[in-house]
C-alpha cells in the first residue's frame, strides 16, 4: 500500500471561532509557498477574517490556530501546535525528493527522531541519507546484498561447470552456498538495526542508526 500522497497540504483553523461553535479556517498547499512566511501569511490572513473577531471586535483579533487536517505526509502525525516551520521543512524534504515515497516513509519512521522546530531542509536531506539503505524488491533481496557486502562473492574464484563441456567462470560464492543457508534466519538475525517498510511493492530500508 503507497503512503506518499502527491500533495502536501494542511487545514489550519482559528481556535476562538473554533471554540465558539464556527468552522473558519484555510487549506494551504505547501508546495505553492516558497518559504515560511508565506504559509504565515495566510494563516494571518485567515485570522483576519475571523467571525468571531467579526462578531466581538471588542475581544480583540484572533490569534490563537491550530493544523485540525493534513495530507501528504505519509503516515507521519502532524500535532494540532505543531511547528508550522517544521511542516513547512517536513512538505519540502518530500516535494524535492527523489523518491518522494521513500522519504514520506523516512518521515513516519524517523521524522520525531530528526526534525525539530529549526531544522532546515538541507539537515533532513543529509539525516535521509544518513539512513538511507536502498529500495529493494524484498527483504531476502536486501539480506543478500548484506551477505555479499560481508566479502563472500567469488571468495577464492570457485569454478564451476556452466554447459555441456566443462567451461569454468567464476562464481558468487554465496550462489554457491545459498541452499546450505537458512535464509529466513539470515533474514530475521541481518535486518536487526534496520527499519523495512513494504510499500506499493517495494521494500524501503533505512539504518536505526545513522
Amino acid at each position: 500500500m503507497t503512503v506518499y500522497v502527491e500533495i502536501q497540504r494542511i487545514y489550519v483553523a482559528s481556535l476562538s471561532d473554533y471554540n465558539a461553535g464556527r468552522l473558519h479556517g484555510v487549506h494551504i498547499d505547501l508546495s505553492e509557498c516558497d518559504d515560511v512566511d508565506e504559509v504565515w501569511a495566510r494563516i494571518n490572513k485567515m485570522l483576519a477574517a475571523s467571525p468571531e473577531f467579526k462578531a466581538f471586535p471588542q475581544g480583540g483579533p484572533a490569534e490563537e490556530w491550530a493544523i485540525h487536517d493534513y495530507e501528504g505526509f505519509g503516515e507521519w502525525r502532524i500535532s494540532e501546535y505543531q511547528s508550522i516551520n517544521t511542516v513547512f521543512v517536513a512538505a519540502k524534504f518530500i516535494e524535492q525528493a527523489h523518491s518522494k515515497e521513500a522519504a514520506a516513509i523516512f518521515l513516519t519512521h524517523k521524522g520525531d527522531d530528526v526534525i525539530t522546530a529549526d531544522t532546515t531542509v538541507e539537515e533532513l536531506e543529509d539525516a535521509f541519507n544518513d539512513h538511507w539503505a536502498g529500495e529493494w524488491e524484498s527483504e531476502r533481496d536486501f539480506v543478500y546484498n548484506l551477505v555479499e557486502e560481508l566479502g563472500l562473492p567469488n571468495v577464492g574464484n570457485p569454478m564451476i561447470p556452466t554447459g555441456p563441456e566443462w567451461n569454468p567462470k567464476p562464481q558468487p560464492l554465496v550462489d554457491l552456498i545459498s541452499a546450505y543457508l537458512d535464509w529466513d534466519v539470515l533474514t530475521r538475525d541481518m535486518t536487526d538495526g534496520y527499519t523495512l517498510v513494504s510499500s506499493g511493492g517495494s521494500v524501503y530500508v533505512f539504518r536505526d542508526e545513522a
